[in-house]
């Protein structure tokens, strides 16, 4: 959310917090937006208005989570292929997509560098990812924990074709007056008997 706001935005915002920290799996991050906040007066007010988003910025909330979201998609795929095409240490799925979809370090586009993998190989591969996003959303798979579980099937089955997407899933992707996590679980449950632990865990 914070990042749709312009520096004077934020800084308002924030107040007299110096300070904001999160925990997620785990994990805790904090921030100070100190370059952020440089310059701005310490009791600056913007009213009622400071939590009011514009259609705009709900749009733009939007496309950023979709845009950060496909892209640790396609290096979840990337990875994966990595693993199963050279003779490294062995990684499970599950590991491989904790490190990548279902990593909350990963909160910014900047963290996807150009020395993640050749050019081509990332082209293709976010490419694919948005095609899976497309169809996710098509058949109202809209929550990223569900998206994450149908990614860890298509990796699981080795699916990098969208083309070559069973019939049988489409048809349980397709059930109608279903919520999306019940088609997700049921497709899991009836390809490899299981629901992954890593799935259990996420709480998005």
């Amino acid at each position: 959310m914070l990042g749709t706001f312009d520096n004077w935005r934020l800084h308002v915002f924030l107040g007299p917090i110096t300070q904001l920290k999160t925990l997620l799996w785990g994990e805790e991050t904090a921030s100070r937006f100190e370059r952020e906040r440089r310059g701005f007066p310490d009791n600056a007010k913007l009213g009622g208005k400071l939590m009011r988003f514009t259609d705009a910025e709900m749009k733009l909330l939007s496309q950023q989570k979709i845009a950060l979201l496909t892209a640790k998609m396609a290096l979840f795929f990337v990875r994966a292929t990595e693993k199963y095409q050279t003779q490294k240490e062995h990684e499970t799925i599950e590991s491989l997509i904790l490190q990548t979809i279902c990593n909350p370090k990963i909160r910014s586009l900047k963290y996807f560098t150009s020395d993640l993998c050749h050019e081509k190989t990332w082209a293709f591969y976010f490419e694919y990812a948005k095609r899976i996003v497309d169809i996710c959303y098509e058949h109202d798979i809209n929550h990223e924990k569900s998206i994450s579980l149908f990614c860890y099937l298509l990796v699981y089955y080795e699916i990098y074709d969208v083309d070559s997407l069973p019939s049988e899933w489409r048809v349980i992707l397709s059930i109608t007056d279903a919520m999306d996590f019940y088609k997700i679980e049921k497709l899991s449950m009836m390809l490899i008997n299981t629901i992954p632990d890593f799935y259990r865990q996420y709480s998005a």
